[in-house]
């Protein structure tokens, strides 16, 4: 994939399937973190936001289909992949203030400390853990449903969190 479609920014990890693959539902394994990134933070949100842009311009072919037009940026990222925490249904107080990404993958991301060691102990990353995440976003179109959506590549711990 292109650079321009790839960013690395600060979160916090919750829901961290990072070490181990995790199926939902009916829905082969994957590894999986909602990356939950501070509303504050207009760099990293600015960065999100251009690579979600690109991932759409350069998918635009698979938007399209087979129908003439692809549908319009706003209509593909309405319903994500960058969400409100805010308006997140269960009130967790993690996703106050912040906007959250649900970011998968089928390979096991690459997971370094602060000094770009491997972190090998799976203990040291959990949901609360603070790092930076290197997510990768694409366009899809499966079964009628069309839109933008983010990979996790590689995550790098920062510091302990609860």
């Amino acid at each position: 994939m292109p650079s321009s479609t790839r960013c690395t920014v600060p979160i916090r990890a919750s829901y961290c399937n990072l070490n181990q693959p995790r199926a939902f539902g009916d829905n082969p394994a994957k590894y999986s973190v909602s990356a939950i990134l501070d509303k504050g933070n207009v760099t990293a949100l600015a960065k999100i936001e251009a690579a979600m842009h690109a991932a759409y311009e350069e998918g635009l072919p698979i938007l399209q289909g087979k129908s003439r037009t692809a549908p319009s940026y706003e209509e593909v990222t309405k319903a994500g992949p960058l969400h409100d925490g805010d308006e997140k249904s269960d009130g967790d107080p993690a996703y106050k203030n912040a906007y959250y990404l649900n970011a998968k993958n089928n390979r096991k991301p690459i997971i370094v400390d602060s000094n770009k060691n491997e972190i090998i102990d799976p203990s040291e990353i959990y949901s609360g853990v603070y790092g930076k995440a290197a997510l990768s976003f694409f366009a899809f179109n499966k079964n009628g449903n069309r839109g933008i959506s983010v990979s996790i590549e590689a995550f790098m711990k920062t510091k302990d969190g609860e």
